[in-house]
């Protein structure tokens, strides 16, 4: 039998270092099938990443392709609107671009594009097609404190295996 104290030690380690989840940031790869439509009927494809996080400010790097002005990389002025949604400018500042998502972005998982906008001087609403999949990956403090736990189990049963303690107890 495992003693009473190694789970009481295991839970105050996670709660002391557990924290919320939302506060890690969670990279986004925009689905293959993304694209939008500018008012021009100009069909452009959206590939990249943006990095959305509760705390820290957000980054991206898009790629727009296809035949309209507005093809490019979008990385610079990147500013968050909600939880759901985002702008970024070109290089030049002289475009920008805002998708906005069917969920809060803090949540990790697959989020359809459900509207966007085009702005050079004004707001254009454009048709968006595609979603954003998170790159999930364990939080490396959460991987030290499993392994952590699992040592502790793992001393605790070579120390009673070996008799430990035993001839305290007599």
């Amino acid at each position: 039998m495992v003693s009473p104290a190694v789970p009481a030690t295991a839970l105050t380690l996670l709660m002391a270092f557990s924290h919320k989840a939302g506060a890690t940031p969670i990279t986004y790869t925009f689905s293959p099938d993304t694209s939008l439509t500018y008012y021009y009927n100009t069909l452009e494809d959206v590939s990249g990443t943006f990095t959305w996080s509760d705390t820290d400010p957000i980054t991206a790097d898009i790629t727009v392709t296809g035949g309209g002005p507005e093809t490019g990389t979008f990385s610079t002025d990147v500013t968050r609107d909600g939880t759901t949604g985002f702008s970024v400018s070109n290089s030049s500042e002289t475009f920008s671009l805002s998708f906005y998502f069917a969920n809060a972005l803090d949540l990790g998982a697959s989020d359809p594009l459900y509207a966007g906008t085009a702005s050079n001087s004004g707001s254009d609403a454009y048709p968006v097609t595609g979603s954003a999949d998170p790159e999930l990956a364990p939080e490396p403090s959460s991987l030290s404190l499993l392994a952590t736990i699992l040592g502790l189990f793992g001393l605790t049963a070579i120390w009673r295996r070996r008799g430990y303690g035993k001839e305290r107890a007599a």
